[in-house]
């Protein structure tokens, strides 16, 4: 992305379980419903691990829980750049 869109601060990375619950989304709650539609408008697996071998996962229908990692498919990357460079 650096190189393609020639920014020199872009960050690229996945959301986080702090993150989800500061936009509304409720993990105890397995949902997300109340967080903005663009949270939960896709499947996507978090950086973000519930043990040493599941991680947290968001479904489109609003649904939030953990699950086996098992798919390269699924990943939302949050990509960061700063004000200066738009």
């Amino acid at each position: 992305l650096k190189n393609t869109l020639g920014k020199t601060s872009i960050d690229v990375r996945l959301i986080t379980y702090e993150e989800l619950t500061s936009l509304g989304c409720n993990m105890n709650e397995a949902t997300c419903e109340s967080a903005p539609s663009w949270v939960y408008s896709t499947r996507y697996w978090t950086a973000s691990t519930y043990t040493n071998n599941k991680m947290w996962v968001v479904f489109s229908n609003g649904y939030c829980n953990y699950g086996m990692f098992n798919s390269f498919n699924y990943l939302r990357p949050v990509i960061t750049i700063s004000k200066s460079e738009i």
